[in-house]
């Protein structure tokens, strides 16, 4: 019963991890401004949310791709179709999975935070020395950076479902491996 538990939680985990990720590119994509009415600039000019819309489309093919295999495993707890190459491989693919996701976590929010804070002051010099449309130009830049962020967040809170799943495929993993060497 508590492994039906077990499997039912990481079908939800899954399904909530897919949803976060899906909703990171959603907002990466739409996310841009336009620069002195000339140059848009969009995700696919910083190379940090470029890396977080790398890392969230490659979790949430992944998680796409493997929640059958999950469902299946739901409906036949007993049974399933090479127990031992389906707990290796969750077990070292959510590893890899989760890796990436940090790194594109670290990464985008570190950029959004240094350049939002730098593009601060200087934005604020120039608006101090009457540049026109400086203002605009702050506003805009700051909205961007705090989509990005907010992107970051998303890809976060998809991070932390699959460390919880790769938590729960350790432990199948290893309840596995004890179970057999008896």
């Amino acid at each position: 019963m508590a492994a039906k538990a077990v499997v039912s939680s990481t079908l939800a985990l899954r399904i909530f991890a897919l949803f976060f990720l899906i909703g990171s590119l959603v907002v990466l994509v739409t996310n841009n401004f336009t620069f002195v009415d000339v140059h848009k600039i969009t995700f696919k000019d910083i190379a940090a949310y470029r890396y977080v819309f790398s890392a969230a489309a490659i979790g949430a093919s992944f998680t796409l791709l493997y929640i059958p295999f999950v469902i299946y495993h739901v409906y036949r707890a007993k049974g399933t179709i090479l127990p031992e190459f389906l707990l290796n491989f969750d077990y070292y693919a959510d590893k890899v999975i989760n890796n990436l996701l940090a790194a594109g976590v670290g990464a985008a929010f570190a950029y959004s935070m240094e350049l939002k804070k730098f593009l601060s002051g200087l934005l604020d010099s120039l608006i101090v020395i009457g540049v026109p449309d400086a203002d605009k130009l702050k506003s805009e830049a700051t909205k961007f950076l705090d989509r990005g962020s907010f992107a970051s967040s998303l890809l976060l809170i998809g991070f932390v479902c699959m460390t919880v799943l790769s938590i729960l495929s350790s432990a199948k993993r290893t309840k596995n491996t004890r179970d057999s060497s008896y």
